[in-house]
């Protein structure tokens, strides 16, 4: 896997657990209509009973909606914990688990970890590339991207060299997008 379909892959789950959430605020805004419908007041025209059929059953085809992906969600989450946990590096497992089973910012991830963000973002890379045991066009990108060609002498800088900083260089900024 590459590192990008690797990202991909764990970010499912974060994506999947977005939509439950969203389920739950229309479930409750449709709770609250069918309470509005009940509720009657003096001078009030009368509420028919098919409106407020009509929300209990969006409501009930809602709740059995939600109740399938959360079920689809809680198998997703044990597919991308096992993934995780087949990391070696205890930090990337740690880093990779705060950012997509949780879905903590770069600075909340530094914070925790006790890193600045500019290197939990770098560890991000090695960590999405022993995840995905990327291979072909991902393999050493993260490794490569950590070697700034300055810091190499000058005199054996050519341009084949170039050529392969530009494209670590964009390999790089694969693994620091989200």
């Amino acid at each position: 896997m590459t590192i990008d379909e690797t990202k991909a892959y764990l970010q499912r789950y974060r994506e999947a657990g977005q939509q439950a959430a969203r389920l739950e605020r229309e479930i409750d805004r449709w709770k609250a209509q069918a309470r509005r419908l009940t509720v009657s007041y003096g001078t009030a025209p009368p509420v028919t009973g098919d409106s407020v059929e009509a929300a209990a059953a969006h409501v009930d085809e809602l709740t059995r909606e939600l109740a399938a992906q959360v079920e689809a969600l809680l198998a997703l989450r044990q597919e991308i914990e096992a993934s995780i946990s087949a990391v070696e590096d205890a930090r990337h497992r740690e880093l990779l688990r705060r950012r997509y089973i949780d879905g903590q910012t770069w600075e909340q991830i530094a914070g925790a970890m006790h890193y600045s963000t500019r290197w939990v973002k770098r560890m991000h890379c090695s960590a999405l590339q022993e995840a995905g045991k990327a291979e072909g066009a991902g393999a050493g990108a993260c490794q490569a991207a950590m070697t700034r060609p300055h810091d190499e002498d000058q005199s054996q800088y050519t341009e084949e060299k170039r050529a392969t900083a530009s494209d670590t260089t964009r390999k790089r900024s694969s693994c620091f997008r989200t």
